[in-house]
């Protein structure tokens, strides 16, 4: 058996002050709020952050974020995409696409839609199937 408070002692000397970080919303929004600050202005405007639970901190950043799940996601398929492409040549938008096991983070803005067929475990997301899917399937 071990005791956790030693165990960690060693590898986190501030052991005390990051534990208020953890358990307290308004210093863990404080602190996420100083670390955006730092990384905008050591990067610019332009980066992407990944944010673990990203329906916490949406409305407490004025930043661009991802959580894990979406980052994940737009990663392997934006290396397949890129790769088709290098390999097909052309550009993404003479491209149709098909996205099999459609879940709500999978379903893509309507102006990309056009261009991109769904389908789920019942077959390819029509309008003829509006009535019995689901609203974040829904054409």
């Amino acid at each position: 058996e071990r005791n956790e408070r030693l165990f960690y002692k060693p590898l986190i000397s501030n052991v005390e002050e990051l534990l208020s970080i953890v358990y307290t919303p308004t210093e863990y929004y404080d602190f996420l709020g100083e670390f955006m600050k730092v990384v905008k202005q050591n990067y610019g405007e332009k980066v992407l952050v990944q944010v673990s639970n990203l329906k916490l901190v949406k409305d407490q950043i004025n930043f661009q974020a991802a959580s894990d799940i979406c980052n994940r996601i737009t990663v392997v398929v934006l290396a397949g995409l890129v790769t088709s492409l290098m390999l097909l040549g052309g550009s993404l938008a003479n491209h149709t696409f098909l996205f099999f096991g459609v879940g709500e983070t999978n379903v893509p803005v309507k102006e990309v839609r056009k261009n991109i067929w769904l389908v789920d475990s019942k077959g390819l997301i029509i309008k003829a199937r509006k009535e019995s899917l689901q609203a974040h399937k829904k054409p």
